[in-house]
């Protein structure tokens, strides 16, 4: 029996050079697992902290390791080798790179935690300054453009020491502060107090406090409060004086503070004398007598309502001439009779309704009654009258001495 043909042996590998397709599919896979390397720093560059990129760059190392297998197919085991460590010395690049960067962010935050702490404690030496009774020599001058712990760029002199104990309230020595601060003009008309929020942080007091304080300002007529997107709090405008020691009408009283007066007539007739009127102008009940009630102004803001009486057999046709000016005025022109002087007497009220629009407030606001009784230089009364003025726009200043004949 013939025996059957043996198989060729394979050839033995002998270090020969690769056939010319291997070669191909190597660098395919080279260039697929830089491809996926690049991928993988991208990805570890964009994500959040050193740890995620760490792990994407783990992750994706294997998926290099296949995608190179799959490109070669079966391959002998030193190109497989060579594909590993070229993934691994990227993903060692990678995780430098990632510590690097963590490094880098420990560092920004030490730098921001060591900032704060000395704020804090340049803070807390101030405090002990202040409680001492000193003035650190970096705070001797205010600071520009920003608030510091001593001075407000917005606020004159220095921030006030506030004492907390049993008999004084912290609002009411705010209170004092701001309207010292108006009264002495460091503090001038429209200027625009800093926000609430801005102002109770930097006196380290409540919000609720502040508040407390500027409301008894606005009250006290000292500020003005408006809401809106241009609102805020700001300096009123100096309060008008009456001066009761001389006997002076409102116009020429707010002539001398440099003033505009003006007068609105509501009201002009000729009415019966009242029980109270009568025994003050020293006439019959029932007389006839002139009233006139006008609403005085001051640079064109109302400030009081007048409402006198005349006798009419003293002055008579009073109501034909013009009564927008100085009724004192008048009747020393006219009648040749002046008020030489004048009983008068102050009660605090509020307003009512017609009083609260006439002077364009709100109705309870604080009002200064003033009742008046004028006499001529014989002795003789010319003017009844009961004045309303505005408690937030006017004050009441009186001259005193041991004898009237020094004032």
């Amino acid at each position: 029996m013939a025996s059957e043909p043996m198989a060729p042996e394979p050839p033995v590998l002998t270090g020969q050079a690769p056939a010319p397709a291997g070669d191909a599919a190597l660098r395919s896979a080279r260039s697929a697992a830089t491809a996926t390397a690049a991928a993988a720093r991208r990805v570890a560059k964009s994500a959040v902290g050193p740890r995620p990129g760490q792990d994407t760059v783990l992750d994706v190392v294997p998926t290099a390791r296949s995608t190179a297998a799959q490109a070669t197919g079966p391959t002998e085991p030193g190109r497989i080798d060579k594909v590993d460590r070229a993934a691994q010395t990227d993903r060692a690049a990678q995780t430098d790179r990632a510590a690097q960067t963590d490094q880098a962010a420990q560092t920004d935050r030490a730098d921001r935690a060591s900032r704060t702490d000395r704020a804090d404690r340049t803070d807390r030496a101030d405090g002990v300054a202040r409680a001492a009774g000193a003035v650190p020599t970096a705070q001797a001058d205010p600071p520009s453009g920003r608030a510091s712990a001593l001075w407000h760029p917005r606020l004159p002199g220095r921030k006030p020491k506030l004492v907390r104990g049993s008999g004084v309230t912290v609002h009411g020595q705010i209170e004092n502060w701001l309207a010292d601060a108006i009264a002495t003009g460091r503090l001038a008309p429209g200027d625009r107090l800093p926000t609430e929020q801005d102002l109770s942080g930097w006196l380290g007091v409540s919000r609720m406090t502040l508040r407390h304080a500027l409301a008894e300002l606005a009250q006290r007529g000292l500020v003005t409060r408006t809401v809106g997107r241009s609102g805020g709090t700001f300096v009123a405008e100096p309060k008008v004086e009456q001066d009761l020691t001389v006997l002076a009408g409102f116009s020429e009283q707010l002539r001398r503070h440099g003033l505009v007066a003006g007068a609105r007539v509501l009201a002009a007739a000729e009415i019966a004398a009242s029980a109270a009127a009568s025994a003050a102008l020293e006439i019959g009940v029932g007389d006839p007598v002139y009233e006139v009630r006008r609403l005085r102004l001051a640079g064109g803001q109302p400030i009081l309502i007048e409402h006198s009486l005349f006798p009419a057999e003293r002055c008579p046709g009073l109501l034909d001439y013009r009564l927008d000016g100085s009724l004192y005025e008048l009747l020393e022109e006219k009648y040749g009779q002046r008020p030489y002087r004048a009983k008068e007497s102050l009660e605090p009220v509020t307003a009512g309704v017609r009083e609260a629009e006439a002077l364009g407030v709100s109705e309870g606001a604080p009002l200064m009654l003033v009742e008046r009784t004028a006499y001529a230089q014989s002795g003789l009364p010319l003017e009844f009258a009961r004045d309303l003025f505005r408690g937030d726009r006017t004050k009441v200043v009186v001259w005193t001495s041991e004898l009237a004949g020094e004032l």
